[in-house]
């Protein structure tokens, strides 16, 4: 793994980490600050995010990766717009007599992407 600005990150052990840099000169060229109760301490990493050179430590940097959501969700579409149902027998229980039809919509995105 090679740290790069822009990911999130993590503590082997848990706490919440800030990246201020990843390119800065030495052995130890990734610089932030990780969270120890309500306090930060910062912090040096080396570029694929060990704390320490060849060993395991409860410091070293793991990616956060954001969850992945599928959902499929069922679309009673009227001419003046759309109702969403969670499941097939809903949208035919809850639908109205003008509507035009339902659609089948398949929902495959990373948690927050789009906001």
């Amino acid at each position: 793994m090679q740290v790069e600005m822009g990911k999130q990150y993590k503590t082997r052990s848990g706490s919440e980490v800030r990246l201020y840099a990843t390119n800065c000169g030495g052995v130890y060229t990734v610089h932030g600050a990780f969270r120890s109760g309500e306090s930060w301490i910062v912090g040096s990493w080396l570029s694929n995010g060990e704390w320490y050179r060849g060993s395991v430590h409860e410091l070293d940097l793991i990616e956060v990766k954001p969850r992945r959501i599928q959902r499929e969700v069922w679309l009673n579409v009227y001419k003046d717009g759309v109702v969403c149902h969670l499941s097939s027998e809903m949208a035919t229980s809850h639908c109205g007599s003008d509507r035009i039809t339902c659609v089948k919509l398949t929902i495959d995105c990373e948690e927050g992407e789009g906001l």
